[in-house]
């Protein structure tokens, strides 16, 4: 059962290897299952006890537990960052798999290029929150049996930068698996970007598409027209316009017909006028 335990972790370790050797980060088999690399970015150096001094000593370990300190802050952002990609990768890749339902197929090749990166960034932000190993200063026999201040510290100073110089390594070889996998999620957010591209610029083709359809076919057209709303009130009329000009004479007519004939007029009634001998004066 653990020798079963022990391939599987291996089979693990060797896909991280591959894929962190993908996303540009040189590391060993070695080096991926200790998570710590051998050489690290902390040059501290100190020389032997018969070369130093009791103040310089005292100094030496001052610094180094302020050089400790700052390792660990260090050590913390590092974790905070890969805390936030971590979320934005999770929701990232939820609203994404919902969106793939919907998409057209040749839009959902972007996407699923991009869930797989996002996969794989969550996989790997995993494995980097996994157990690690953290070295802390000793307190050794023979820091107990110093026989003297400069022994002693110089004792404090050798634990402190050996504690320092390990933790250096773990803190480097997690910045790189964090770089990974930000390489990996700036992949996914370009491929994003490209599918929204590719989904706007087809949504607009095929908006064209279905205004032309709706012109073309008279019965969807008008089921899709709104109802008339009832009639305003009438406006004054306005003001008349100008004549126009006469139009020119239409061409004679071909027609054989006799020539309409003008009625006659009849003849006024010769009416001599009634004097009314009386009054003197003609009735009307």
């Amino acid at each position: 059962m653990s020798h079963d335990i022990k391939s599987q972790a291996r089979l693990f370790e060797w896909c991280v290897l591959r894929l962190l050797h993908v996303c540009g980060i040189d590391c060993t088999s070695e080096e991926v299952g200790r998570r710590r690399y051998t050489s690290t970015t902390a040059k501290v150096s100190i020389p032997s006890a018969k070369d130093c001094t009791p103040q310089g000593v005292k100094c030496a370990a001052d610094l180094a537990l302020r050089l400790e300190e700052a390792e660990q802050r260090r050590r913390d952002a590092v974790d905070d960052k890969a805390k936030w990609l971590f979320g934005l990768a999770s929701g990232l890749l939820t609203i994404l798999t919902a969106i793939l339902s919907q998409a057209p197929l040749w839009i959902g090749i972007f996407g699923l290029v991009a869930v797989v990166s996002l996969v794989l960034v969550v996989l790997l932000l995993i494995w980097y929150f996994g157990i690690t190993s953290r070295s802390i200063p000793s307190i050794d026999p023979s820091l107990v049996q110093s026989g003297d201040d400069k022994s002693a510290q110089y004792e404090v100073l050798t634990n402190i930068v050996a504690a320092t110089r390990w933790n250096s390594g773990v803190t480097d070889f997690h910045v790189d698996v964090y770089r990974a996998a930000r390489r990996l999620a700036a992949v996914a957010l370009a491929l994003v970007a490209a599918m929204a591209l590719a989904g706007f610029i087809a949504a607009r083709f095929q908006e064209r598409i279905t205004a032309v359809e709706i012109r073309g076919t008279t019965q969807l057209a008008g089921m899709l027209r709104c109802l008339p709303g009832p009639s305003g009130p009438r406006g004054e009329q306005g003001p008349k316009g100008d004549t126009g000009e006469v139009g020119p004479v239409g061409p004679a007519s071909e027609c054989d017909c006799p020539a309409a004939r003008r009625p006659k007029r009849r003849p006024k009634a010769n009416i001599s006028p009634i004097w009314n001998k009386a009054e003197g004066s003609a009735a009307p």
